[in-house]
């Protein structure tokens, strides 16, 4: 065999083979296949088309965060202090019925959507005075959805360091605050029963930002501002979250923060006004899984 035709040979046997590079002699052949097993891509690759990685990613978070809850509240014109620790929801927690938190962000290039909720459902069933009764049920839900827009790139905060991110966002907060049933029974037997619920809609605008410190320590903030006085909506409301991330794998994190939501809300007035005057904050444990 001639040496051009060894050397077509040799060409052909690399581009099968998808060889980098393939040497005959002192000559030397670079394939003009795009070399896929080494750079992790799985969307296929042809001759004219690079690989190309999915840039749709999904996130799911299990939030653990029971706030202290510091304000005041006030049904049928009747104002009450609420001062409770995080102390106190502890020593209380066998008469939570289901607590429930979690988080869910989708996003793809640049635009993204999360959603975000916390309940809870307390059942009370004991003697407050040697004869007298009080059964209670009462829920609490406070769900936050919002679009999200990567402006990194506009800020040029990329220009400084590529891992570097910045979000607005935009949305809404849904607030549910549920009585079942109140019921206080006597010493006779006779009994005194209430129920009622309350829910409301806060649009809600703000921001995200994620600063890396180490390859797998990150930190994390978020602040958001809503309500407004829009309709029914609170007067205002504000959000503030501060987190420090650890990635323990390729697609497990694990965070630890500090959390601080305050709403006031008021509707109503004389008899029928309602409202709600809280701040809820407390230390948040975070366990993450990112596909």
């Amino acid at each position: 065999m001639t040496k051009p035709h060894y050397l077509i040979v040799v060409v052909v046997l690399s581009i099968i083979s998808r060889t980098e590079v393939v040497t005959a002699g002192d000559l030397e052949f670079t394939s003009l296949m795009p070399k896929c097993a080494d750079s992790g891509c799985s969307n296929g690759c042809s001759l004219v088309e690079p690989c190309r990685e999915s840039k749709l990613e999904c996130k799911f978070d299990i939030p653990g965060w029971i706030p202290e809850m510091h304000g005041t509240t006030t049904v049928r014109g009747r104002t009450a202090d609420v001062n409770v620790s995080t102390r106190e929801i502890f020593e209380s927690i066998s008469d939570f019925d289901f607590i429930f938190s979690g988080q869910l962000e989708v996003s793809y290039e640049r635009w993204g959507f999360l959603a975000n909720g916390f309940y809870y459902n307390l059942g009370v069933d004991e003697k407050i005075l040697p004869r007298i009764d009080l059964t209670a049920g009462f829920s609490q839900a406070i769900v936050d959805f919002a679009a999200t827009y990567d402006v990194s790139e506009d800020l040029g905060l990329t220009d400084w360091n590529s891992a570097w991110e910045a979000d607005v966002l935009l949305g809404g907060r849904y607030n549910l605050l549920d009585a079942d049933e109140i019921s206080i029974t006597g010493p006779r037997g006779r009994g005194v029963t209430a129920s009622g619920s309350q829910h409301w809609v806060d649009p809600i605008i703000g921001g995200r930002f994620r600063a890396p410190v180490t390859e797998d320590v990150c930190l994390k903030f978020r602040g958001d501002v809503g309500g407004f006085g829009i309709g029914s909506s609170s007067q205002l409301t504000w959000n503030i979250e501060a987190l420090g991330e650890f990635q323990c794998s390729e697609h497990c994190r694990l965070s630890l923060g500090y959390r601080l939501l305050d709403i006031d809300q008021e509707q109503g007035s004389g008899n029928d006004r309602f409202a709600y005057d809280m701040q809820l904050r407390g230390p948040i444990a975070q366990l993450g899984f990112n596909y």
